[in-house]
C-alpha cells in the first residue's frame, strides 16, 4: 500500500492503483505520438503528389498500368478540386480531431501531476516532471498554428458563401500546418514520450 497526503487529504493506493497511476502518463504521451503521426499523415497526402507509380499501388490495381505524365487538363482538375476539398475536409477534421488531443494531453498532463503529488518516485522522478514540462510544451506550438487553421477554415466558409479561394493556396496553408505539427511531433511529443518511459522504466527496476 502507498499512502499519499495531497492537500491534506489522506489517500492510499494499492499496488495496482499506483502501478496504473505510473504507466498512465506513457500511455497517454504513446496514443498522442500515435495520433500526431496519422494526423501527418492524412494531411500530407493533401499537398504531396499521388504516388500511382509505387509498386504498392501498382500490384492494386493490376492489370490497368498508371500513367508515367498525367495529361495537363487532368493536373489543371485536380488542383481545382484540392483548392475546393482541401479545406473542406481540414475544417470537418480539425473540428473533431482537436478534443482528442486535448483529450489525450489532458490524461497525460493530470497523471504526471498524481504521480508528482503522490511522491515515492526517487530517482525517476525527474523524469516525470521532463515529461509533464514537453507534454505542456505541445500547446505553446498553437499561436505557430493558427493562421493556417484560420486561413483553411475561412476558405471552407467563403466556399459555402459561393466564393472561390485562390488557386494553390489551400495546399500551401496545409502544407504550413504540417511543418508545424512535424516539428512538434519530433519535438516535445517525442520528447515527453522518451522521458515518462525512462521514468517508468527506472522507477519499476528501483522496485525488483
Amino acid at each position: 500500500m502507498s499512502t499519499a497526503t495531497i492537500l491534506g487529504v489522506s489517500s492510499t493506493l494499492t499496488p495496482p492503483l499506483l502501478a496504473a497511476l505510473r504507466i498512465a502518463p506513457l500511455l497517454g504521451t504513446t496514443a498522442t505520438l500515435a495520433h500526431a503521426y496519422m494526423e501527418e499523415t492524412t494531411t500530407r497526402s493533401l499537398f504531396t503528389p499521388t504516388p500511382s507509380q509505387s509498386p504498392l499501388v501498382k500490384s492494386i490495381i493490376k492489370p490497368i498500368q498508371p500513367t508515367k505524365e498525367p495529361t495537363s487538363s487532368s493536373i489543371a482538375e485536380k488542383e481545382s478540386a484540392q483548392n475546393i476539398a482541401i479545406p473542406v475536409y481540414f475544417t470537418t477534421w480539425f473540428n473533431r480531431g482537436v478534443w482528442g488531443v486535448i483529450g489525450i494531453n489532458a490524461i497525460s498532463t493530470w497523471s504526471a501531476v498524481g504521480n508528482l503529488l503522490v511522491g515515492g518516485l526517487g530517482e525517476s522522478r525527474k523524469w516525470y516532471v521532463a515529461g509533464l514540462v514537453t507534454t505542456i510544451s505541445h500547446f505553446l506550438f498553437v499561436p505557430l498554428v493558427v493562421p493556417s487553421v484560420q486561413g483553411l477554415m475561412r476558405m471552407c466558409v467563403e466556399q459555402e458563401k459561393g466564393g472561390k479561394g485562390e488557386e494553390g493556396r489551400a495546399k500551401e496553408l496545409v502544407r504550413e500546418w504540417n511543418g508545424v505539427h512535424r516539428i512538434r511531433m519530433c519535438t516535445v511529443d517525442l520528447v515527453a514520450w522518451g522521458s515518462f518511459g525512462a521514468g517508468i522504466l527506472g522507477y519499476f527496476a528501483g522496485k525488483m
